[in-house]
């Protein structure tokens, strides 16, 4: 699927660009690799996580949380255990992050870890460990990289047709004036179309990772889980806005097609005709 649409970047960049066509995928991808390649150190940053040391845990908790993430990690079929980390946060949350399964990253917000029973952060923790074996962050990353060669490689030779318009004369000043204004409409156009096209990518990923933590850990306490963050009535904070669709809480007040995750009510739907029990083998 992904080098199909890789492809189909590099033949639309030929075809309206010409050989300047074939920078577009190297934009597009580029840039968003970049992206998930810092993810991790970012993601560090912008919450504040501190990281529980394999070796050292601080404290018996998060001895038994590393424990629950090793199991999980098994079950999951990583070759390599996640770090683990925890934020201080007001919202019942997690997330996964990491440029691959050995970069790897689940925090947990300190009041998830507080408030839930055992059973149901193993719920959570098995829903992000899930997004790690389904490898979704590299998934996203080449759907957006994609999305933005496409994007590119129809702008950019609008850019170009601008270089050989006469401005000497009015006609000339118009016509570069609507070149401009075409431009800009294609970028808004596209992108905000690309941007559903994430979103509705994003929420088929949570579902397949709600399906394969029921695997791991049960059905009955995933959507035990899910009930008890949807009545949290905390809001992620504002620096942390930008990673919310990683995390196993981040929906849209606008309605599910701008939304990076399901309603909560389909994702427990979805969940309650699976298995109530974990999976084995």
């Amino acid at each position: 699927m992904w080098f199909v649409a890789v492809n189909a970047t590099l033949l639309i960049g030929i075809i309206w660009v010409g050989a300047v066509g074939l920078f577009a995928p190297v934009i597009g991808i580029g840039g968003a690799f970049l992206s998930l390649l810092f993810a991790k150190a970012l993601a560090i940053r912008a919450h504040g996580i501190k990281l529980i040391e394999p070796m050292n845990p601080r404290s018996g908790a998060e001895r038994e949380l590393l424990d629950m993430i090793t199991d999980l990690a098994g079950r999951a079929g990583l070759e390599h255990v996640p770090a683990v980390g925890v934020y201080a946060s007001p919202d019942l949350n997690a997330f996964a992050t990491g440029t691959n399964q050995k970069g790897s990253l689940v925090a947990f917000t300190d009041r998830l870890l507080e408030e839930l029973p055992a059973e149901e952060i193993r719920a959570v923790a098995a829903h992000e460990i899930a997004h790690i074996a389904n490898r979704d962050m590299l998934a996203m990353v080449l759907l957006q990289g994609a999305i933005n060669s496409i994007i590119i490689a129809i702008v950019v030779p609008i850019s170009f047709m601008r270089f050989f318009v006469d401005s000497s004369d009015k006609y000339g000043v118009m016509l570069d004036g609507l070149l401009w204004l075409l431009k800009a409409a294609l970028a808004l156009v596209l992108t905000f179309l690309g941007s559903l096209l994430v979103k509705a990518f994003s929420r088929r990923r949570e579902l397949r990772a709600d399906a394969l933590a029921a695997r791991l850990c049960g059905s009955g306490s995933m959507i035990a889980a899910l009930k008890s963050i949807d009545r949290d009535t905390a809001i992620i904070p504002r620096a942390q806005l930008g990673y919310a669709a990683f995390k196993i809480a981040g929906g849209s007040s606008w309605g599910e097609w701008f939304s990076t995750h399901p309603s909560m009510a389909r994702r427990i739907a979805n969940l309650d005709s699976l298995p109530h029990g974990p999976v084995e083998g």
